[in-house]
Protein backbone atom coordinates (compact mmCIF):
# COMPACT_ATOMS: atom_id res chain seq x y z
CA UNK A 1 0.00 0.00 0.00
CA UNK A 2 1.53 3.41 -1.15
CA UNK A 3 1.64 6.27 0.99
CA UNK A 4 -1.28 8.17 -0.45
CA UNK A 5 -3.57 5.35 -0.67
CA UNK A 6 -2.72 4.56 3.04
CA UNK A 7 -3.63 8.03 3.82
CA UNK A 8 -7.22 7.54 1.91
CA UNK A 9 -7.61 4.40 3.31
CA UNK A 10 -6.74 5.60 6.69
CA UNK A 11 -8.87 8.72 6.67
CA UNK A 12 -11.91 6.79 5.71
CA UNK A 13 -12.13 4.39 7.94
CA UNK A 14 -11.35 7.22 10.83
CA UNK A 15 -14.43 9.06 9.55
CA UNK A 16 -16.55 5.83 10.29
CA UNK A 17 -14.91 5.41 13.64
CA UNK A 18 -16.51 8.71 14.55
CA UNK A 19 -19.42 8.66 13.23
CA UNK A 20 -19.51 5.66 15.64
CA UNK A 21 -18.40 7.19 18.73
CA UNK A 22 -20.92 9.68 17.97
CA UNK A 23 -23.74 7.19 17.85
CA UNK A 24 -22.17 5.48 20.77
CA UNK A 25 -22.55 8.87 23.10
CA UNK A 26 -25.99 9.25 21.92
CA UNK A 27 -26.79 5.93 23.07
CA UNK A 28 -25.39 7.15 26.49
CA UNK A 29 -26.84 10.20 26.49
CA UNK A 30 -30.57 8.42 26.25
CA UNK A 31 -30.08 6.41 28.78
CA UNK A 32 -29.59 9.24 31.25
CA UNK A 33 -32.05 11.29 29.72
CA UNK A 34 -35.36 9.00 29.07
CA UNK A 35 -34.82 5.17 28.47
CA UNK A 36 -37.92 3.33 29.30
CA UNK A 37 -37.77 0.25 31.22
CA UNK A 38 -38.95 -1.84 28.76
CA UNK A 39 -36.23 -0.26 26.17
CA UNK A 40 -33.47 -1.50 28.08
CA UNK A 41 -33.06 -5.32 26.87
CA UNK A 42 -33.36 -4.09 22.89
CA UNK A 43 -30.73 -1.14 23.98
CA UNK A 44 -28.27 -3.52 25.01
CA UNK A 45 -28.46 -5.30 22.51
CA UNK A 46 -27.64 -2.15 20.09
CA UNK A 47 -25.67 -0.99 22.24
CA UNK A 48 -23.27 -4.78 21.93
CA UNK A 49 -23.69 -4.25 18.52
CA UNK A 50 -21.94 -0.66 17.85
CA UNK A 51 -19.20 -2.04 19.80
CA UNK A 52 -18.53 -5.34 17.60
CA UNK A 53 -18.44 -3.17 14.37
CA UNK A 54 -16.07 -0.60 16.25
CA UNK A 55 -13.57 -3.21 17.22
CA UNK A 56 -13.73 -4.87 13.89
CA UNK A 57 -13.13 -2.08 12.24
CA UNK A 58 -10.35 -0.85 14.65
CA UNK A 59 -8.61 -3.91 13.90
CA UNK A 60 -9.44 -4.45 10.46
CA UNK A 61 -6.43 -5.53 8.03
CA UNK A 62 -6.75 -2.73 6.03
CA UNK A 63 -6.38 0.13 8.57
CA UNK A 64 -3.45 -2.16 9.85
CA UNK A 65 -1.96 -1.74 6.66
CA UNK A 66 -2.57 1.59 6.51
CA UNK A 67 -1.48 2.52 10.53
CA UNK A 68 1.70 1.25 9.55
CA UNK A 69 2.41 2.44 6.26
CA UNK A 70 2.05 5.99 7.78
CA UNK A 71 4.00 5.32 10.32
CA UNK A 72 6.65 4.63 8.49
CA UNK A 73 6.61 8.04 6.74
CA UNK A 74 5.63 9.95 9.73
CA UNK A 75 7.49 12.84 9.24
CA UNK A 76 5.93 13.53 5.92
CA UNK A 77 2.43 13.71 7.34
CA UNK A 78 0.83 17.31 8.24
CA UNK A 79 0.16 18.01 12.13
CA UNK A 80 -3.24 17.15 12.55
CA UNK A 81 -2.75 13.97 10.49
CA UNK A 82 0.18 12.96 13.08
CA UNK A 83 -2.36 13.67 15.91
CA UNK A 84 -4.94 11.55 14.28
CA UNK A 85 -3.15 8.56 13.48
CA UNK A 86 -1.37 9.13 17.51
CA UNK A 87 -5.16 8.80 18.83
CA UNK A 88 -6.06 5.77 16.62
CA UNK A 89 -2.73 3.77 17.68
CA UNK A 90 -4.00 4.90 21.12
CA UNK A 91 -7.40 3.31 20.38
CA UNK A 92 -6.17 -0.02 18.34
CA UNK A 93 -3.78 -1.26 21.34
CA UNK A 94 -7.11 -0.50 23.88
CA UNK A 95 -8.69 -2.58 21.20
CA UNK A 96 -6.47 -5.45 20.53
CA UNK A 97 -4.99 -5.92 24.42
CA UNK A 98 -7.96 -8.25 25.65
CA UNK A 99 -10.61 -10.55 23.62
CA UNK A 100 -13.06 -8.28 21.45
CA UNK A 101 -15.76 -10.79 23.60
CA UNK A 102 -14.79 -9.39 26.72
CA UNK A 103 -14.50 -5.55 25.81
CA UNK A 104 -18.17 -6.36 24.02
CA UNK A 105 -19.61 -7.97 27.47
CA UNK A 106 -18.10 -4.77 29.61
CA UNK A 107 -20.14 -2.53 27.74
CA UNK A 108 -23.06 -4.41 28.67
CA UNK A 109 -22.03 -4.34 32.58
CA UNK A 110 -21.08 -0.70 32.22
CA UNK A 111 -24.35 0.52 31.11
CA UNK A 112 -26.25 -2.00 33.73
CA UNK A 113 -24.25 -0.32 36.83
CA UNK A 114 -24.70 2.82 35.79
CA UNK A 115 -28.36 2.44 35.95
CA UNK A 116 -28.07 0.28 39.52
CA UNK A 117 -25.99 3.31 40.65
CA UNK A 118 -29.07 5.47 40.13
CA UNK A 119 -31.31 3.52 41.93
CA UNK A 120 -28.33 2.63 45.05
CA UNK A 121 -27.79 6.29 44.98
CA UNK A 122 -31.76 7.49 45.45
CA UNK A 123 -31.99 4.38 48.40
CA UNK A 124 -28.68 4.95 49.67
CA UNK A 125 -28.53 1.07 49.43
CA UNK A 126 -24.36 0.20 48.73
CA UNK A 127 -25.06 -3.11 48.69
CA UNK A 128 -27.29 -3.77 45.46
CA UNK A 129 -24.66 -1.88 43.79
CA UNK A 130 -21.50 -3.49 45.17
CA UNK A 131 -21.40 -6.64 42.65
CA UNK A 132 -21.23 -4.22 39.90
CA UNK A 133 -18.63 -2.45 41.41
CA UNK A 134 -16.93 -5.53 41.79
CA UNK A 135 -16.98 -6.30 38.25
CA UNK A 136 -16.04 -3.03 36.98
CA UNK A 137 -12.92 -3.18 39.31
CA UNK A 138 -11.94 -6.63 37.95
CA UNK A 139 -12.72 -5.27 34.38
CA UNK A 140 -10.11 -2.41 34.92
CA UNK A 141 -7.70 -4.43 36.62
CA UNK A 142 -7.60 -6.95 33.47
CA UNK A 143 -7.36 -3.83 31.29
CA UNK A 144 -4.52 -2.30 33.19
CA UNK A 145 -2.04 -5.32 33.37
CA UNK A 146 -3.01 -6.18 29.96
CA UNK A 147 -1.69 -2.52 29.01
CA UNK A 148 0.74 -2.23 31.13
CA UNK A 149 4.50 -1.82 30.95
CA UNK A 150 6.41 -0.18 34.00
CA UNK A 151 5.04 1.93 36.56
CA UNK A 152 1.38 1.75 39.04
CA UNK A 153 -1.59 -0.32 37.82
CA UNK A 154 -3.21 2.97 37.45
CA UNK A 155 -0.94 4.16 35.20
CA UNK A 156 -2.49 3.00 32.20
CA UNK A 157 -6.46 3.43 32.88
CA UNK A 158 -5.08 7.36 33.98
CA UNK A 159 -3.73 7.43 30.35
CA UNK A 160 -6.91 6.89 28.42
CA UNK A 161 -8.58 9.24 30.51
CA UNK A 162 -6.46 11.76 31.50
CA UNK A 163 -3.62 11.73 28.80
CA UNK A 164 -0.41 11.91 30.10
CA UNK A 165 -0.80 11.69 33.61
CA UNK A 166 0.67 9.16 35.75
CA UNK A 167 0.73 8.08 39.33
CA UNK A 168 4.64 9.61 39.87
CA UNK A 169 3.37 12.66 38.76
CA UNK A 170 0.18 13.14 40.39
CA UNK A 171 1.99 11.82 43.60
CA UNK A 172 4.25 14.15 43.62
CA UNK A 173 2.03 17.85 42.73
CA UNK A 174 -1.03 16.03 45.11
CA UNK A 175 1.84 16.44 47.68
CA UNK A 176 2.43 20.11 47.12
CA UNK A 177 -1.36 20.81 46.82
CA UNK A 178 -2.13 19.14 50.05
CA UNK A 179 0.68 20.83 51.94
CA UNK A 180 -0.38 24.32 50.54
CA UNK A 181 -3.92 23.42 51.55
CA UNK A 182 -3.60 22.82 54.47
CA UNK A 183 -1.64 26.01 55.56
CA UNK A 184 -4.43 27.57 54.37
CA UNK A 185 -6.72 25.90 55.75
CA UNK A 186 -4.62 26.74 59.22
CA UNK A 187 -4.72 30.24 58.46
CA UNK A 188 -8.53 30.46 57.57
CA UNK A 189 -9.47 28.21 60.71
CA UNK A 190 -7.62 30.78 62.76
CA UNK A 191 -9.75 33.56 61.81
CA UNK A 192 -13.08 34.97 63.48
CA UNK A 193 -15.09 35.65 60.50
CA UNK A 194 -18.65 34.22 60.95
CA UNK A 195 -20.11 34.01 57.17
CA UNK A 196 -24.05 33.41 56.84
CA UNK A 197 -25.07 31.18 54.28
CA UNK A 198 -28.07 30.04 55.48
CA UNK A 199 -29.38 32.70 53.42
CA UNK A 200 -28.55 30.08 50.06
CA UNK A 201 -31.10 27.66 51.02
CA UNK A 202 -34.71 29.17 50.04
CA UNK A 203 -38.10 27.39 48.22
CA UNK A 204 -37.13 28.57 44.60
CA UNK A 205 -39.80 28.52 41.28
CA UNK A 206 -37.27 26.34 39.39
CA UNK A 207 -38.10 27.75 35.83
CA UNK A 208 -36.96 31.18 37.29
CA UNK A 209 -33.62 29.71 38.61
CA UNK A 210 -33.34 27.40 35.12
CA UNK A 211 -33.92 31.10 33.12
CA UNK A 212 -31.58 32.58 35.36
CA UNK A 213 -28.76 30.30 35.13
CA UNK A 214 -28.98 29.47 31.28
CA UNK A 215 -29.34 33.10 30.20
CA UNK A 216 -26.12 33.78 32.18
CA UNK A 217 -23.80 30.58 30.78
CA UNK A 218 -25.16 32.25 27.37
CA UNK A 219 -23.67 35.27 28.06
CA UNK A 220 -20.37 33.96 28.84
CA UNK A 221 -20.84 32.00 25.56
CA UNK A 222 -22.00 28.39 25.50
CA UNK A 223 -23.96 28.21 22.40
CA UNK A 224 -27.33 26.62 23.13
CA UNK A 225 -28.55 26.07 19.80
CA UNK A 226 -25.26 24.31 19.57
CA UNK A 227 -25.69 22.14 22.60
CA UNK A 228 -29.01 22.49 24.64
CA UNK A 229 -30.33 21.83 28.45
CA UNK A 230 -30.84 18.89 30.34
CA UNK A 231 -31.70 18.24 34.31
CA UNK A 232 -30.32 14.76 35.02
CA UNK A 233 -29.03 13.22 38.61
CA UNK A 234 -25.25 14.18 38.34
CA UNK A 235 -24.47 16.75 36.00
CA UNK A 236 -22.18 16.06 33.03
CA UNK A 237 -21.44 17.43 29.44
CA UNK A 238 -22.06 15.01 26.39
CA UNK A 239 -19.83 15.53 23.17
CA UNK A 240 -22.02 13.84 20.53
CA UNK A 241 -20.65 15.68 17.57
CA UNK A 242 -18.34 18.67 16.26
CA UNK A 243 -20.39 21.35 17.77
CA UNK A 244 -23.19 19.55 19.57
CA UNK A 245 -22.05 19.25 23.42
CA UNK A 246 -25.22 19.53 25.38
CA UNK A 247 -24.88 20.29 29.17
CA UNK A 248 -26.64 19.64 31.98
CA UNK A 249 -27.78 20.33 35.68
CA UNK A 250 -29.69 19.26 39.10
CA UNK A 251 -31.76 22.48 40.36
CA UNK A 252 -31.76 20.34 44.06
CA UNK A 253 -30.56 23.73 45.23
CA UNK A 254 -29.83 27.31 44.17
CA UNK A 255 -25.60 26.75 44.00
CA UNK A 256 -25.43 23.60 42.92
CA UNK A 257 -27.75 24.40 40.08
CA UNK A 258 -26.14 27.67 39.72
CA UNK A 259 -22.52 26.49 39.84
CA UNK A 260 -22.58 23.15 38.12
CA UNK A 261 -24.61 25.05 35.01
CA UNK A 262 -21.59 27.26 34.73
CA UNK A 263 -18.97 24.27 35.05
CA UNK A 264 -20.74 22.34 32.22
CA UNK A 265 -20.76 25.54 30.13
CA UNK A 266 -17.07 25.47 30.61
CA UNK A 267 -16.54 22.09 29.36
CA UNK A 268 -19.80 23.40 26.48
CA UNK A 269 -17.71 25.91 25.40
CA UNK A 270 -14.09 23.60 24.89
CA UNK A 271 -16.36 21.62 23.18
CA UNK A 272 -17.62 24.41 20.65
CA UNK A 273 -14.87 26.11 20.44
CA UNK A 274 -12.92 23.98 18.06
CA UNK A 275 -11.22 25.30 14.80
CA UNK A 276 -11.92 24.13 11.36
CA UNK A 277 -8.78 21.80 11.50
CA UNK A 278 -9.97 20.30 14.96
CA UNK A 279 -13.32 19.51 13.79
CA UNK A 280 -12.98 18.54 10.49
CA UNK A 281 -10.89 16.08 11.97
CA UNK A 282 -11.93 13.36 14.65
CA UNK A 283 -9.89 15.34 17.17
CA UNK A 284 -13.21 18.16 18.04
CA UNK A 285 -14.88 18.45 21.50
CA UNK A 286 -10.82 19.08 23.41
CA UNK A 287 -8.79 16.76 25.28
CA UNK A 288 -10.45 14.53 27.75
CA UNK A 289 -9.33 15.07 31.52
CA UNK A 290 -8.07 17.12 33.56
CA UNK A 291 -7.74 20.23 30.30
CA UNK A 292 -11.08 20.07 29.85
CA UNK A 293 -11.58 19.96 34.08
CA UNK A 294 -9.34 23.65 33.75
CA UNK A 295 -12.11 24.91 31.40
CA UNK A 296 -14.58 24.17 33.19
CA UNK A 297 -13.20 25.42 36.58
CA UNK A 298 -12.26 27.87 35.03
CA UNK A 299 -15.28 29.72 34.28
CA UNK A 300 -17.13 27.61 37.43
CA UNK A 301 -14.73 28.98 40.11
CA UNK A 302 -12.13 31.58 39.16
CA UNK A 303 -14.34 33.57 36.94
CA UNK A 304 -17.90 32.23 38.61
CA UNK A 305 -17.02 32.55 42.46
CA UNK A 306 -14.77 36.17 41.81
CA UNK A 307 -16.12 39.16 43.29
CA UNK A 308 -15.83 41.17 39.65
CA UNK A 309 -17.99 38.74 38.28
CA UNK A 310 -20.89 39.36 40.73
CA UNK A 311 -20.26 43.23 40.83
CA UNK A 312 -21.59 42.91 37.36
CA UNK A 313 -24.05 39.75 37.57
CA UNK A 314 -25.42 40.50 41.31
CA UNK A 315 -27.97 43.24 40.57
CA UNK A 316 -29.28 41.11 37.32
CA UNK A 317 -30.08 37.80 40.38
CA UNK A 318 -31.83 40.10 42.70
CA UNK A 319 -34.23 41.11 39.62
CA UNK A 320 -34.75 37.43 38.66
CA UNK A 321 -35.22 35.92 41.96
CA UNK A 322 -36.25 38.71 44.69
CA UNK A 323 -35.19 36.73 47.37
CA UNK A 324 -31.92 38.09 47.26
CA UNK A 325 -33.94 41.71 47.10
CA UNK A 326 -32.49 42.49 50.70
CA UNK A 327 -28.82 40.67 50.47
CA UNK A 328 -25.96 42.38 49.96
CA UNK A 329 -23.09 41.98 47.46
CA UNK A 330 -20.56 41.41 50.13
CA UNK A 331 -22.92 39.32 52.15
CA UNK A 332 -23.87 37.03 48.32
CA UNK A 333 -20.03 37.05 47.82
CA UNK A 334 -18.90 35.65 50.93
CA UNK A 335 -21.51 32.69 51.08
CA UNK A 336 -20.83 31.70 47.69
CA UNK A 337 -16.84 31.05 49.12
CA UNK A 338 -17.23 30.11 52.69
CA UNK A 339 -15.14 27.72 53.23
CA UNK A 340 -16.12 24.68 55.58
CA UNK A 341 -15.84 20.65 55.31
CA UNK A 342 -18.49 18.73 53.58
CA UNK A 343 -19.74 15.64 52.64
CA UNK A 344 -20.21 16.32 48.39
CA UNK A 345 -17.61 16.49 46.09
CA UNK A 346 -19.47 19.07 43.76
CA UNK A 347 -20.81 21.96 46.43
CA UNK A 348 -17.65 22.18 48.02
CA UNK A 349 -15.58 25.11 48.28
CA UNK A 350 -12.66 25.38 46.08
CA UNK A 351 -10.14 25.39 49.72
CA UNK A 352 -11.53 21.55 50.64
CA UNK A 353 -12.41 20.45 46.93
CA UNK A 354 -9.45 19.12 46.20
CA UNK A 355 -9.01 17.01 49.41
CA UNK A 356 -12.38 15.37 47.86
CA UNK A 357 -10.72 14.61 45.04
CA UNK A 358 -7.47 12.69 46.28
CA UNK A 359 -9.67 10.38 48.90
CA UNK A 360 -11.08 9.05 45.80
CA UNK A 361 -7.76 9.29 44.01
CA UNK A 362 -5.95 7.46 47.14
CA UNK A 363 -8.88 4.78 47.18
CA UNK A 364 -8.65 4.09 43.96
CA UNK A 365 -5.30 3.01 43.64
CA UNK A 366 -5.66 0.74 46.80
CA UNK A 367 -8.88 -1.35 45.12
CA UNK A 368 -6.36 -2.00 41.86
CA UNK A 369 -3.81 -2.41 44.26
CA UNK A 370 -6.33 -4.97 46.48
CA UNK A 371 -5.36 -3.26 49.31
CA UNK A 372 -8.84 -2.92 49.76
CA UNK A 373 -12.36 -4.82 48.76
CA UNK A 374 -15.55 -3.70 47.73
CA UNK A 375 -16.93 -5.27 51.03
CA UNK A 376 -14.40 -2.30 53.13
CA UNK A 377 -14.49 0.31 51.13
CA UNK A 378 -17.57 2.31 52.53
CA UNK A 379 -16.02 2.04 55.82
CA UNK A 380 -12.61 3.24 54.38
CA UNK A 381 -14.27 6.15 52.12
CA UNK A 382 -15.88 7.62 55.60
CA UNK A 383 -12.35 7.13 57.68
CA UNK A 384 -10.90 9.06 54.98
CA UNK A 385 -13.50 11.97 55.58
CA UNK A 386 -13.08 12.44 59.22
CA UNK A 387 -9.34 11.99 58.62
CA UNK A 388 -9.21 14.58 55.96
CA UNK A 389 -12.27 16.75 56.74
CA UNK A 390 -12.66 16.24 59.66
CA UNK A 391 -16.61 14.69 59.05
CA UNK A 392 -17.89 11.45 58.90
CA UNK A 393 -20.64 10.45 56.03
CA UNK A 394 -24.10 9.22 57.83
CA UNK A 395 -25.37 7.23 54.92
CA UNK A 396 -24.08 6.07 51.62
CA UNK A 397 -26.03 8.65 49.64
CA UNK A 398 -23.61 11.41 51.07
CA UNK A 399 -20.55 8.57 51.48
CA UNK A 400 -19.40 6.41 48.41
CA UNK A 401 -22.31 6.13 46.02
CA UNK A 402 -22.30 10.21 45.38
CA UNK A 403 -20.51 9.81 42.58
CA UNK A 404 -21.24 8.73 39.26
CA UNK A 405 -17.51 7.48 38.04
CA UNK A 406 -17.01 4.34 39.23
CA UNK A 407 -20.18 2.96 37.59
CA UNK A 408 -19.47 4.80 34.39
CA UNK A 409 -16.25 2.47 34.63
CA UNK A 410 -13.93 4.84 35.16
CA UNK A 411 -11.04 4.14 37.02
CA UNK A 412 -7.73 6.85 36.79
CA UNK A 413 -10.35 9.99 36.00
CA UNK A 414 -10.71 11.69 40.07
CA UNK A 415 -7.56 13.43 39.44
CA UNK A 416 -7.71 15.39 36.72
CA UNK A 417 -10.39 17.68 38.60
CA UNK A 418 -7.27 18.86 40.72
CA UNK A 419 -5.15 18.95 38.18
CA UNK A 420 -7.39 20.62 36.09
CA UNK A 421 -7.66 23.32 38.99
CA UNK A 422 -3.62 23.85 38.52
CA UNK A 423 -4.19 23.91 34.92
CA UNK A 424 -7.12 26.54 35.20
CA UNK A 425 -5.15 29.27 37.21
CA UNK A 426 -1.86 28.70 35.43
CA UNK A 427 -4.07 29.39 31.95
CA UNK A 428 -5.85 32.59 33.75
CA UNK A 429 -2.34 33.94 34.59
CA UNK A 430 -1.68 33.59 31.03
CA UNK A 431 -4.88 35.37 29.91
CA UNK A 432 -4.26 38.29 32.28
CA UNK A 433 -0.44 38.93 31.21
CA UNK A 434 -2.21 38.79 27.33
CA UNK A 435 -5.43 40.92 28.17
CA UNK A 436 -4.47 42.94 30.83
CA UNK A 437 -7.28 43.01 34.08
CA UNK A 438 -9.41 41.15 33.05
CA UNK A 439 -11.17 41.79 36.62
CA UNK A 440 -12.40 44.88 35.01
CA UNK A 441 -13.40 43.23 31.76
CA UNK A 442 -15.59 40.75 33.81
CA UNK A 443 -16.83 43.54 35.91
CA UNK A 444 -17.86 45.19 32.82
CA UNK A 445 -19.89 41.86 31.69
CA UNK A 446 -17.52 41.32 28.85
CA UNK A 447 -16.74 38.01 28.10
CA UNK A 448 -16.50 37.73 24.58
CA UNK A 449 -12.68 38.77 25.22
CA UNK A 450 -12.25 35.65 27.66
CA UNK A 451 -13.92 33.35 25.52
CA UNK A 452 -12.25 34.00 22.47
CA UNK A 453 -8.37 34.06 24.16
CA UNK A 454 -9.18 30.66 25.11
CA UNK A 455 -10.40 29.52 21.48
CA UNK A 456 -7.20 31.10 20.39
CA UNK A 457 -4.92 29.06 23.11
CA UNK A 458 -6.60 26.16 23.93
CA UNK A 459 -10.44 25.65 22.25
CA UNK A 460 -9.46 25.92 18.79
CA UNK A 461 -7.05 22.60 19.00
CA UNK A 462 -9.45 20.06 19.90
CA UNK A 463 -7.15 16.82 20.23
CA UNK A 464 -4.25 18.28 17.96
CA UNK A 465 -1.82 18.16 20.61
CA UNK A 466 -1.33 16.14 23.73
CA UNK A 467 -1.97 18.36 27.64
CA UNK A 468 1.41 18.36 28.60
CA UNK A 469 2.43 20.00 24.80
CA UNK A 470 -0.84 22.20 25.16
CA UNK A 471 -0.21 23.73 28.36
CA UNK A 472 3.36 24.93 27.43
CA UNK A 473 2.12 26.30 23.85
CA UNK A 474 -0.97 28.33 25.29
CA UNK A 475 1.46 29.45 29.04
CA UNK A 476 4.88 28.95 28.17
CA UNK A 477 5.36 26.70 31.13
CA UNK A 478 4.61 22.94 31.94
CA UNK A 479 1.88 22.66 34.92
CA UNK A 480 2.94 24.15 38.18
CA UNK A 481 0.75 23.69 41.21
CA UNK A 482 2.35 27.63 42.60
CA UNK A 483 -0.14 29.12 39.93
CA UNK A 484 -3.35 27.57 41.94
CA UNK A 485 -2.27 27.74 45.26
CA UNK A 486 -1.42 31.45 45.03
CA UNK A 487 -4.63 32.37 43.66
CA UNK A 488 -6.29 30.56 46.55
CA UNK A 489 -4.17 32.03 49.07
CA UNK A 490 -4.45 35.60 47.70
CA UNK A 491 -8.43 35.11 47.44
CA UNK A 492 -8.86 33.15 50.71
CA UNK A 493 -6.39 35.19 53.01
CA UNK A 494 -8.38 38.84 51.84
CA UNK A 495 -12.03 36.98 52.61
CA UNK A 496 -11.01 35.83 55.62
CA UNK A 497 -8.56 38.45 57.11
Amino acid sequence: MDHLKALESFKTIVKELEQMHALAALVGWDDWMGLPEKGIDFRDETRAYLENKRLDLIKSQELTEAIEELTQDEPSLNLVDRAVLREVKREKRMAECLPQERLVAFEAVKATAQRVWQEAHHTSNYALFKPYLKQVIEFNRELSLALSGEGHILDPLMDILDPGATVVITDRVFEDLKRGLVDLLKDIRKSEKVVNEDFLNFEFDERQLASFCQKLVETLGYDPIAGGYAKTLHPFTSSLGPVDARITTNYSCFTAGLFALIHEAGHGMYAQGGGKEAMESSLWGGLNGAMHESQSRLYENIIGRSYSFWKYYFPILQEALPHFENVSLDTFYSAINAVKSSLIRVQADEVTYSLHVIIRYELEKRLLEEDLSVDDLPEAWNNAYEAYLGIRPSNDREGVLQDVHWSCGYFGYFQSYSLGNMYSAQIFDAMKADLGSVDEMVARGEFVGIREWLRAKIHQYGGIYTPVELIVKATGRPLEASHYLNYLSEKYHKLYN
